[in-house]
């Protein structure tokens, strides 16, 4: 919306549960942090894998939340393919980050 032009993720810390990454090794990572949607912010981890590129970190994560937590309803969608005439969209969505790190 206009009052909540745009999602904030701060974060709060970076595991490698695996190790660190040697080389280009992908190791699975764990970015913990807090989510911020239409002006609520929510705890949250993303899980994925980063490996190094030179000199740089590259990292993909993902996670799955629920829109009520955020309190934002579930409109109806009778329009978007994938969705029933006055069927509601998923209260559970993927929230996806990646990161290029120097």
């Amino acid at each position: 919306s206009d009052q909540f032009p745009l999602a904030c993720f701060r974060s709060t810390g970076l595991r490698f549960p695996d190790g660190v990454p040697v080389g280009d090794e992908e190791v699975s990572i764990e970015l913990e942090g807090f989510l911020e949607l239409k002006g609520v912010e929510q705890p949250v981890t993303l899980s994925g894998a980063a490996q190094l590129s030179g000199r740089q970190l590259i990292a993909a994560a993902s996670t799955t939340v629920l829109l009520s937590h955020y309190g934002i309803p579930q409109p109806e969608a009778p329009f978007i393919p994938g969705v029933a005439a006055g069927g509601m969209v998923r209260d559970a969505v993927e929230v996806n980050i990646f990161i290029v790190a120097r």
